[in-house]
Formats: C-alpha cells, sequence, structure tokens
C-alpha cells in the first residue's frame, strides 16, 4: 500500500502552491473586477470567461489523453540533458507517438480556433464591438493549447515537479499582467492580454528547458499511414473524452453565456463571479487528485490496481476535508461583507444561491474526483453518465431558452451535478470495482 506519507509529497506540494496562487489569485481578480468593472462589463467579462471554455469539447479530450498514453509508453527513455536517451527501438516508437500527438494537436487548434470564432460570431452578434476581442481570445487560446500539449507530453514522462514550478511561473506571470489592465480599464481586452502573457512565459520556459527534446520529436519521420494508425488508436477513447468535458461543460459553465443570449448581461456577471469563488476552491481542493493522473497511469500499467485504489480513498478522504474547511471560510468571507454592508456583496449571487452552490460544490468534487481515478485506468466508464448529462441538459438549456425563464437554471444546475453527477458517478465506481478489480479487491 502507499504510506500515507504521500499524501502531501513533493508533487503534491508544488502543485499545492501553484493552485494556493491561482486560487488566492482568483479572489484577488474577483476585487479587481468588482472594483473596475461596472455590472456589465462584468456581465461581458464573464461571458467571455465561461464561453473560452467551451474549447474542452473541441480538443475532444486529448489533453488528459497525452498523460495517460505518455505515462503508459514512457517505461525505457528517459531524460539527458534535455534529450530522451533509450533503446532505439523504445525510442523511436515513443517520438514518433510525440510527432503524432503534436500533428494531432496541430490540427485540432486549426479546429478550434474556427468552431469558437462561428461560436463567438453568433452569441455576439447583437454586440459587434466584443467580436475582435473575442476572436484575439481564441486566436491565442489555440496556441496555448498546442504549446500546452507539448507540456502536457512532459508532464506524461513523469516530470510532473517539472511542469507544476512551470505553470506556477506562468501563473505569477499572467495574474498580475490581469489585475495591471483590469486597474488600466481594458475590460475584456485584459482576458486577451493575459493569455498573450501565458503563452510567452510557457514557451520560453519550455523552449530553455526541454527545446532539445521537442525538436527531437519533431524531426522524427511519421508517415500519414503512421499519423492515421494512431488516429485510429485513441479514437474509441477520445471520442468518450469528449463526451465527459462537454458534460462537465455544460454542468458548469453554459449558464453564464445562457444568460448573455437571454439578454440579462448583470444577472451573467453575477453568476460569473460567484462561479469563479467555488471554482476557485474546488480547484485547490481537487489537487489532491489530479496531480497523480500520470503516477496513477503508470502504476496501473504494471498491474498495481489495488494500490492506486487505496490511494485514491486516501487522497480522496483528504480533498473532500479541504473542500469543506475552503467552503466554511467562504461563508465566513461572505458573512464579513454582509456584516460590513460592503457594496460589492451586491455583484454576487444571493445567499440562497450561495448555499446551492456550495452543495453543488461537493457533488462537483466527489464526480470530479471519481471521473479523475477512472480515466486513469485508460477507460470511461462514465461515458453512459455523461452522455445522460448532456441529454439531460440540452434538453433542459432549450427549454430555459424558449421559455425565457433563467431562474430555471440553479434548480436544474443542482439536479444535475448532485442527483445526477454525484450519485450517478458513486454507482458506477461501485459497478467498475465489482466488474473490473473483483469484489474481493474492493
Amino acid at each position: 500500500m502507499f504510506n500515507k506519507t504521500h499524501l502531501v509529497d513533493k508533487t503534491v506540494l508544488l502543485i499545492l502552491a501553484g493552485r494556493v496562487i491561482n486560487s488566492l489569485g482568483g479572489f484577488v481578480t474577483i476585487y479587481f473586477v468588482l472594483h473596475y468593472l461596472n455590472d456589465k462589463l462584468q456581465g461581458h467579462y464573464y461571458t467571455f470567461l465561461n464561453l473560452i471554455g467551451f474549447s474542452v469539447f473541441f480538443e475532444f479530450g486529448l489533453s488528459t489523453l497525452i498523460i495517460q498514453l505518455i505515462s503508459h509508453h514512457v517505461r525505457d527513455t528517459y531524460f539527458q540533458k534535455q534529450r530522451l536517451v533509450g533503446p532505439e527501438s523504445s525510442l523511436n516508437q515513443f517520438l514518433t507517438l510525440v510527432k503524432n500527438i503534436l500533428v494531432h494537436a496541430f490540427f485540432l487548434a486549426i479546429f478550434m480556433a474556427l468552431s469558437l470564432g462561428v461560436l463567438g460570431g453568433i452569441l455576439l452578434e447583437k454586440s459587434a464591438t466584443l467580436y475582435l476581442p473575442w476572436l484575439l481570445l481564441v486566436l491565442v487560446y489555440c496556441l496555448s493549447f498546442f504549446i500546452n500539449t507539448a507540456i502536457n507530453i512532459i508532464e506524461g514522462t513523469g516530470k510532473i515537479n517539472d511542469v507544476a514550478i512551470a505553470r506556477m511561473l506562468s501563473t505569477l506571470v499572467s495574474i498580475p499582467t490581469l489585475w495591471l489592465c483590469l486597474s488600466s480599464h481594458l475590460g475584456v481586452y485584459a482576458l486577451v492580454i493575459q493569455a498573450i502573457a501565458n503563452v510567452i512565459t510557457l514557451s520560453a520556459w519550455l523552449l530553455s528547458q526541454y527545446g532539445l527534446f521537442i525538436r527531437q520529436a519533431l524531426n522524427q519521420h511519421i508517415s500519414i499511414k503512421d499519423f492515421f494508425s494512431y488516429l485510429k488508436s485513441v479514437f474509441p477513447l477520445q471520442k468518450r473524452l469528449s463526451v465527459s468535458f462537454l458534460s462537465i461543460y455544460m454542468g458548469a459553465q453554459v449558464y453564464v453565456p445562457l444568460m448573455f443570449a437571454l439578454g440579462q448581461v448583470e444577472l451573467a456577471g453575477k453568476l460569473g463571479v460567484t462561479l469563479q469563488a467555488f471554482n476557485a476552491i474546488n480547484g485547490f481542493a481537487i489537487t489532491w487528485i489530479n496531480s497523480k493522473l500520470a503516477l496513477f497511469g503508470a502504476s496501473i500499467s504494471k498491474g498495481e490496481r489495488l494500490k492506486v485504489y487505496a490511494q485514491f480513498k486516501s487522497l480522496f478522504g483528504t480533498s473532500l476535508l479541504v473542500l469543506i474547511l475552503l467552503l466554511l471560510i467562504l461563508w465566513t468571507l461572505f458573512f464579513a461583507l454582509n456584516q460590513t454592508n460592503s457594496p460589492y456583496l451586491s455583484r454576487f449571487l444571493s445567499a440562497k444561491y450561495i448555499l446551492l452552490f456550495s452543495i453543488t460544490a461537493i457533488g462537483i468534487h466527489v464526480y470530479t474526483s471519481i471521473n479523475t481515478y477512472l480515466l486513469s485506468f485508460k477507460l470511461d466508464p462514465l461515458f453512459k453518465l455523461n452522455l445522460l448529462r448532456i441529454i439531460f441538459l440540452f434538453t433542459s438549456i432549450c427549454v430555459i431558452y424558449v421559455l425565457k425563464e433563467v431562474s430555471y437554471i440553479f434548480g436544474i444546475y443542482l439536479i444535475n451535478t448532485v442527483l445526477i453527477g454525484m450519485l450517478g458517478a458513486i454507482y458506477v465506481l461501485h459497478q467498475f470495482h465489482t466488474k473490473i478489480l473483483g469484489k474481493n479487491e474492493q
């Protein structure tokens, strides 16, 4: 069994440090948004922020798939002075995989740019002045996706600590850049400039630390037959991952753009800033789980399924306690704002909705933890559940749009995250272990 000292090892500590910076930065960003943007601009800001999240569908789960693929194929190779070395056959096989992934990401980035550009054009049709910053954000974000693909490849090789440092550095550069832009009254262009700062920082790190490896991979010859063979091998899981990520997006981020489309710009801003606060908390708490995805995959490839399950249970218990503690702290902050009659409190949703989001935060955490754990097996047993969530959400969104009744959003959000998402994931996890691990191994 894994020793419990691994619950907060160097890897987790590094990623936690990055998440602390990111979460605290998120709360400071909320202050800058509330202080420097009016209600309408706040709505525009969070519409952009949530709409760009739709990119998770157009990347077809490649980010998660990369870590699984690389961690399962990296066995006999290792880094030496920025270059990958190892037995010739293993090295060629691995570099061919990396080159295929990079080519795949390049075409997906182009598809993503075209799709998000059209999607933004439809949603922002009545707000023509917002379309230029949207296009700029899409272009920079798609470039960022390609760069992050290379970084995810490096993470999959086991260089988790290096990648954690790089992402922490990126956060330390991009978040203050966002604050500076918001305080300069640049509005939604602040998101564009932040994305540019992120791309520059990560590119500089990638080229300085692993530039020779990237060049080594790009110089690897692959045939069209090799590439299509690779696509054929990854498409089944990628298709399932797309459904998984689309269900997550529709369950969490689609509501802000929906409110914007219905003309509720200020309410979209209130929902956006409230969701950002809860996302910052959940993003920090889930670190105990998602920081281990590559290690889970490597252990499973060695047949150590019981070992991984034991660690998952310990990590999940810790992360859930952290989430509950952070929720209590958040409620204390909201109470303090209320007691001091802060004008900023009116820019959030009311107390009853904050209570609802506290309940759904636990549901989201349980679902995300189970989803991450199960994906490390290179399987997607939550596929049918995610498909059910998409059908439910798509139907609900259509009803809301036709009836123009945005208040239904909150009940739908609760049903999707807790009754369908959390309880469904728990049931699937139990069935998965009964079938895959066996009753005696649970």
